[in-house]
């Protein structure tokens, strides 16, 4: 994994230690093979499975941020912090791939979680992100783990906008 992702795994893992009610809620029990999985090695196993792109694990922990920013009062219950870090990369990966992997995929991605669970999280995690799921650069959360602004590509994108203006 690269060393943003690793740091994403890091920061968000420290973020939730501080918003459990227990510490047992850092771990959470697999249906499958009833074995408590840890946030950490859950993370590390999802963005595996999904093969996430560096970019789909910054644009979650964007995600992640702008909900605890809004919710600084949220604590995480037994998977709570499972449920959100699954939820947020979900909803990256449908931003950021063309043809991104459908919420049946998720739910056997997510293993712990069942297919209405999973609709039901994007759904609740979509309104507490008023829909808004753009990532810009200048975004301080996103400058977090990328510091070094994006080229400028507005010398590509000039001459194509004049020209749709001209068609209008």
């Amino acid at each position: 994994m690269s060393t943003v992702t690793e740091q994403v795994i890091h920061d968000f893992v420290r973020v939730a230690r501080e918003r459990v009610n227990e510490a047992y809620h850092m771990y959470y029990l697999n249906r499958a093979d009833q074995k408590a999985v840890h946030i950490e090695d859950y993370m590390r196993r999802v963005i595996k499975t999904s093969k996430a792109t560096e970019t789909e694990v910054v644009m979650a922990a964007v995600y992640m941020g702008r909900f605890l920013h809004a919710y600084p009062g949220a604590r995480f219950q037994n998977g709570g912090a499972h449920r959100m870090f699954l939820t947020c990369l979900m909803l990256a990966n449908k931003v950021h791939e063309d043809i991104p992997c459908n919420n049946e995929g998720w739910a056997r991605i997510g293993v712990h979680f069942t297919l209405t669970e999973v609709n039901t999280c994007e759904l609740e995690m979509l309104g507490f992100l008023q829909w808004d799921l753009t990532v810009m650069p200048e975004d301080p959360l996103y400058l977090q783990w990328f510091p070094v602004p994006m080229a400028d590509f507005s010398n590509v994108l000039n001459p194509c906008l004049s020209q749709v203006m001209i068609c209008a």
